[in-house]
């Protein structure tokens, strides 16, 4: 039952993040922020998970994952409705950190009881549904957001998004929710020194050093999707809801591509299928700026989705196999806080360099820097 109510509330977090996003860079927009504008506050929602997840992974190792979803759940609520009552460019910056703060203690819990709940038998089909939330949570919130913004505008998107971190909040704190309890000889040993204190340490192991490397990557390429996006749609002026249907689009894919993913497994490595992913999308944002059409645009956006889709279920999966006794919470934290610094510094030079030169050849860019990267850790 836990998993299965865990599963729904993070789909619920997932739509309120990911809609708050697109209801964030549009709202900036309207207000004719710069690209390079979009991008620092695009940035600006990786600064505090990039320095805060290894410590509330910490916290979730040792002492459960119950208040840090309660807490991530409430700073989400209050987060999402600031900019109801407080307009402009400021208050889209802190929203974005805060919301960004809230939605990463409640993901980062996830994953570790996820990890917690699951044997090694069931472990990759655990995070493959874990990962078809998040996924289902890509759809339902760029395309909720870009919905009510076209009909209501953009107050009224607020105030719907902060309704779902209310729902977590409350369930969260039923007795409906048996969390795992933390593994009290980790508890012991972290605090008799016995456990390493330095989260750096985690990469001493070679597997999940590659596998922090890889998930840097596959940051910068989703960042194609999340970010340039509705940039891209926006300057060639294409609607909310046309922007929310592409991005609904890729988050379609990457659901679809974890329902079929024991296929791809029972034949391929992991990180042969990952390396392969970022290879296709490389290759696809060389495409993408020469579309502006639509449907054409929504086809690309599904398959780069099939693509990139296959990353984060089989990062979790390597990640929680190779992480030391009692650490796994630490190690999601590590590699939410590598997610983070990717997702804060590819948005400010995708956002200079679209203002310098134009989109087309911030994709190109991008598409080379992927490719690069991949060849050298091959």
């Amino acid at each position: 039952m836990t998993f299965r109510i865990l599963i729904c509330l993070a789909l619920l977090n997932q739509s309120l993040k990911t809609g708050s996003n697109v209801t964030i860079l549009l709202t900036a927009l309207s207000q004719h922020a710069s690209p390079l504008m979009v991008g620092a506050l695009t940035a600006a929602t990786g600064i505090f998970p990039m320095l805060f997840a290894v410590s509330i992974g910490r916290l979730n190792d040792r002492f459960g994952a119950r208040v840090p979803m309660l807490a991530g759940s409430v700073l989400v609520a209050l987060s999402t409705l600031l900019p109801t009552v407080w307009p402009g460019l400021p208050a889209l910056f802190v929203t974005a950190t805060m919301i960004s703060l809230g939605a990463m203690a409640f993901g980062v819990s996830a994953q570790s009881t996820v990890g917690q709940l699951s044997t090694s038998a069931d472990r990759a089909r655990n995070f493959s549904w874990l990962s078809m939330a998040f996924s289902s949570g890509g759809i339902v919130g760029p395309m909720l957001a870009g919905a009510i913004i076209d009909f209501a505008g953009y107050e009224t998107a607020f105030v719907v998004l902060a309704f779902l971190p209310v729902i977590n909040l409350v369930v969260v704190a039923s007795d409906k929710m048996v969390l795992p309890r933390p593994n009290a000889d980790a508890v012991v040993a972290a605090g008799e020194g016995k456990v390493a204190k330095r989260a750096l340490d985690l990469l001493a192991n070679p597997r999940m050093r590659i596998i922090y490397l890889l998930t840097a990557l596959h940051v910068s390429a989703w960042e194609l999707i999340s970010f340039l996006v509705p940039v891209y749609g926006a300057g060639i002026g294409l609607s909310a809801s046309s922007i929310g249907l592409i991005l609904g689009a890729f988050a379609t894919a990457t659901f679809f591509v974890r329902i079929i993913l024991p296929i791809f497994t029972r034949r391929y490595t992991s990180l042969g299928l990952i390396r392969a992913s970022l290879i296709l999308a490389g290759i696809l944002s060389v495409i993408f700026p020469l579309v502006t059409s639509v449907p054409m645009l929504v086809g690309l956006a599904f398959i780069l989705g099939m693509g990139l889709g296959v990353t984060q279920p089989l990062a979790m999966s390597v990640l929680h196999e190779s992480a030391p006794d009692g650490r796994a919470g630490e190690a999601v934290g590590l590699r939410t806080a590598v997610v983070n610094l990717s997702a804060t510094t590819t948005p400010i030079i995708y956002g200079a360099l679209g203002g310098a030169l134009g989109m087309l050849p911030v994709f190109w860019a991008s598409a080379v820097g992927i490719w690069v990267a991949v060849w050298v850790l091959r």
